[in-house]
């Protein structure tokens, strides 16, 4: 298994169900982005003050294999891992597991990109230009 950064538990609620009695496809993206959410703020990393400043965090791409579906009440969790891809991609890396046998349910990559609100353009804000090189070094310290 692969090394996350990230980890959060989470149950299935039932209004999250299709007609099948499964998690509609729908509802596996509200979960990566909720894992994204709480990542970010473990990291110290404040979206809400980033738009206050003039920039928000844009979903580029969103890649997902299903490999099972979840059922009512199961109790799973959401990981990730991050990355930079050329100078103003983030990747994350993202997996659903079950948590009673950790069986892989999902696996997604997702791309985002920071846009700057006044021009509309890509860029990578100063802050997290910093916390990237942060986290590069304690990489390389491991």
């Amino acid at each position: 298994m692969e090394q996350w950064e990230f980890k959060c538990a989470m149950e299935v609620r039932d209004y999250e169900l299709d007609m099948q009695g499964i998690v509609h496809h729908s509802v596996y993206v509200s979960y990566l982005e909720y894992c994204r959410s709480l990542y970010a703020r473990s990291a110290g990393i404040d979206v809400h003050e980033y738009h206050r400043q003039g920039y928000d965090v844009v979903i580029a791409a969103l890649d997902q294999e299903y490999k099972s579906s979840l059922m009512p009440y199961e109790q799973f969790y959401v990981t990730a891992r991050v990355a930079r891809e050329g100078r103003l991609r983030m990747v994350f890396h993202q997996e659903i597991r079950r948590q009673k046998d950790d069986s892989l349910v999902l696996k997604a990559k997702v791309t985002a990109v920071w846009i700057d609100l006044k021009t509309r353009r890509p860029c990578m804000p100063e802050a997290l230009e910093d916390w990237f090189r942060g986290k590069l070094q304690n990489e390389h310290l491991s």
